[in-house]
């Protein structure tokens, strides 16, 4: 009856209507847009394309001035060909004026709307208001992974020799003033975390964020709750957040490691995201989402992490995409999301078939062209598990994000897999008691050790150097020896070292303050039946040599067992030793310096020490307290006397996260026999470690390898009275350091459970950082030649 008298608003009609005014709508807001933007050029300012007042009235406390990293960032933005080319314009545009010329190397779009042309006026406008080259690539791929893969070549190319931050955004965004430095300096520190910005949907009346968000079975991601943000998180620290999975819509990545990760070429080689649009048409789209879900399961169980990054702020705007919608993507889209899940997902994988309504039989495989990716598949999985140790889907629900156990389907009638699926290979053996996390319960005081013998560690294993050699590992060409500083320092004749100025005694300053309570172990506490072999090391260059290595060997370099400063020339008086390494010789590749130091030490030294200590030219290093900790029965015990990994240092949480656990070093660390075969084994040639990656962040690399190779963790060095023996900074800085209550910096969050003032430091402290030539001398009088 109602549909006989309004004929006018059935609901045909009605649904027509609504369409056209949504298109109207989205129109009328480009138009707008391209407008602003293009005027703001004209004018020569930054646009302010702002997500909803909601997200403004979020308390993200951003710094006013977002630090700008030295490593520089190269742009992609990549266009669908569904894309309309006033919507590439617009975000092309954004990224121009966003004010981050100093970040910036190079803009690339990738295009696949195949319509574009740099001899516009309009893109000619773009070229010439950009401070860095914009380059625009043509591709007659359809799909988002074969578009972004097409540059992938390119981008490797330009980041050989040096790395950059690469950074993927969809055309379908615009994005913030200041919106890229804070992504660079999240990956800059931690070259392992792929960096997200909050991207938000403002064509809706409430926004939306799409950055990421929990994964489901149909391989979606549940989008963030704004109203979470609001209700539980105040400061920017805890704005960030472990995103399980990312949309894709904008993420930036180290080159190295988006290197290691194959990128999305083994995106491509799967047949993923070779048809459908992910980040752009995933939330209308089944399946569509694989492509960047995957790419998650690949971050995250292959050793990174992904971050949510609030102070980076993007916006975009989903199209109506009916071509998107064809019956030859939506196909391509649940192939993707099927062979995401036989891929990744193992005993599980089912749960993904039974969310897109597909039953798993064989006529399905055969119906999908699963069986004939199988070989690749299994190709594909021996290259996750075995060659870049990556965990299986079981430990991504265990530490990633558990909420999908709760959401666990009945199996479909008739399900039977045809293809035996295998999960990606873990190669781990089961951890150990000793090698996981220490609880914060205080360790048992120091005792003498128990006299029974040290059990031997296998050496390098048969065709080590051989394997050095097939790693273009470079070799070593000199010699010294390491127990030179020994010998001069039991020669009655030499008086070495030379005795500590007694003058120091008379000052009194914070360093003085500390070091009072600060006790020497005598021979009588440490000496044992079993005594442990320790070598010292530390990385310098040349122009160190008569200032900061003199002052190291004139100080505490011959209570050690061996000694050698490892640098850029040899000099067997010092003894200092040439370890030429990959890349060049500097501050941003020293990863590659001291990867190369490890593998000559375990190469050469490797059965005439117990534990090897690390550090750079501005350690000092107390040696009787070093000895008596690793004499001591709570050492010998959790090393199982040497055959159990112990990894020694000054624990660091990476940006708070008690998840990505390494060893500082600045305060130097220490490997026993067992962890430095692990290291030197992996770190040639294993993927898994990044024996190729340049960076200056070796502590967080070194810790990585251990972590992802065999579950080695940084054990907990803290004494009885949970008191810090290995110290980032000086004694002084110690002991003045406060935290604020309001906004605590970095060295606050990086620790756990951290004592202020007196309480700071062990009475037997082991190490101290940032000590210059002058106050490594003060500090060694101190302790060597004050009375009291």
């Amino acid at each position: 009856m109602l549909g006989r008298s309004m004929p006018f608003v059935s609901p045909r009609p009605r649904l027509v209507l609504l369409a056209l005014l949504w298109v109207l709508f989205f129109y009328l807001v480009s138009i707008y847009s391209s407008r602003e933007v293009i005027g703001h050029v004209q004018s020569g300012e930054s646009p302010s394309l702002g997500p909803s007042r909601e997200l403004e009235a979020l308390p993200t406390r951003c710094p006013q001035t977002p630090p700008h990293p030295k490593v520089k960032a190269i742009v992609v933005i990549s266009v669908p060909p569904t894309a309309t080319a006033e919507d590439v314009l617009i975000s092309t545009r954004s990224v121009v004026l966003s004010g981050e010329d100093q970040v910036i190397e190079r803009l690339i779009v990738a295009d696949a709307l195949r319509s574009l042309s740099m001899q516009s006026s309009e893109w000619e406008m773009v070229a010439n208001a950009a401070p860095f080259p914009v380059e625009l690539r043509t591709t007659t791929s359809e799909g988002e992974a074969l578009v972004r893969a097409s540059v992938e070549p390119y981008l490797l190319e330009l980041t050989e020799t040096k790395p950059r931050v690469l950074v993927f955004l969809d055309s379908t965004c615009m994005v913030e003033s200041g919106w890229l430095a804070p992504l660079v300096a999240e990956v800059s520190q931690d070259p392992l975390v792929v960096a997200v910005p909050m991207v938000t949907d403002y064509s809706s009346k409430r926004a939306a964020v799409r950055s990421g968000g929990s994964l489901q079975w149909s391989l979606e991601t549940a989008p963030l709750s704004l109203q979470d943000w609001k209700d539980s998180r105040a400061e920017v620290e805890e704005l960030r957040r472990r995103l399980p999975a990312l949309t894709g819509a904008a993420f930036a990545v180290h080159s190295d490691w988006w290197r290691t990760l194959d990128g999305y070429s083994l995106s491509t080689n799967l047949g993923i995201g070779v048809k459908e649009w992910s980040s752009s048409a995933a939330s209308s789209l089944p399946g569509a989402s694989a492509l960047h879900s995957e790419l998650s399961l690949r971050i995250w169980n292959c050793g990174g992490a992904v971050h949510l990054v609030p102070c980076s702020s993007v916006t975009q705007h989903v199209p109506i995409d009916a071509p998107s919608r064809s019956q030859a993507v939506q196909t391509a889209a649940i192939i993707s999301a099927l062979t995401t899940a036989e891929l990744w997902l193992s005993a599980h994988a089912e749960q993904v078939w039974l969310a897109l309504g597909v039953p798993r039989v064989a006529e399905t495989f055969d119906r999908f062209r699963l069986s004939l990716k199988e070989s690749k598949l299994e190709e594909a999985r021996t290259l996750l598990g075995v060659s870049k140790k990556c965990q299986p889907f079981d430990w991504y629900l265990q530490n990633v994000d558990a909420s999908l156990l709760q959401s666990v389907q009945t199996k479909a009638s008739g399900g039977i897999s045809k293809v035996a699926v295998a999960q990606p290979a873990a190669a781990l053996p089961p951890p150990s008691e000793a090698s996981a996390p220490r609880t914060a319960q205080a360790p048992a005081r120091e005792a003498a050790a128990a006299p029974q013998m040290r059990r031997p560690v296998p050496g390098p294993s048969a065709g080590f150097s051989a394997r050095l050699e097939a790693a273009s590992v470079p070799a070593v060409p000199d010699q010294v020896d390491p127990k030179l500083l020994v010998s001069l320092a039991q020669d009655p004749h030499q008086n070495f070292p030379p005795l500590p100025a007694k003058q120091e005694c008379q000052r009194r300053d914070g360093h003085s303050e500390l070091l009072h309570q600060v006790a020497l172990a005598s021979p009588e506490e440490y000496e044992t039946p079993v005594r442990s072999r320790i070598f010292c090391m530390v990385y310098t260059i040349q122009k160190q040599h008569q200032t900061s290595i003199r002052a190291v060997r004139e100080t505490w370099a011959s209570k050690c067992d061996g000694f050698v400063t490892m640098s850029d020339l040899t000099d067997p008086s010092i003894p200092t030793l040439n370890v030429p390494h990959e890349g060049p010789e500097e501050y941003n590749n020293i990863w590659q310096k001291v990867r190369s130091i490890w593998l000559y030490v375990y190469t050469h030294y490797f059965d005439d020490y117990d534990y090897f200590y690390i550090g750079g030219d501005d350690l000092y290093v107390i040696v009787e307290n070093l000895r008596l900790y690793l004499n001591s029965k709570e050492i010998v015990e959790a090393s199982d006397h040497g055959t159990r990994p112990l990894f020694l240092g000054r624990r660091f949480a990476q940006n708070g996260n008690k998840d990505r656990i390494f060893n500082s070093g600045g305060s130097g660390y220490i490997l026993n026999q067992a962890s430095l075969r692990i290291l030197a084994e992996n770190s040639a040639d294993n993927a898994a470690c990044n024996p190729h990656i340049k960076g200056f962040y070796e502590d967080v690399l070194v810790a990585a390898c251990l972590r992802k190779v065999a579950q080695v963790f940084p054990y907990d060095t803290r004494d009885a009275h949970g008191r810090e023996r290995f110290h980032p900074f000086t004694p002084a800085a110690h002991l003045s350091y406060r935290i604020s209550p309001k906004n605590p910096d970095w060295y606050a969050k990086y620790s756990s459970d951290l004592k202020q003032g007196k309480e700071c430091c062990s009475s037997h402290s082991i190490a101290f950082h940032y000590v210059k030539p002058q106050l490594m001398r003060r500090l060694h009088a101190l302790l060597y030649a004050c009375d009291g």
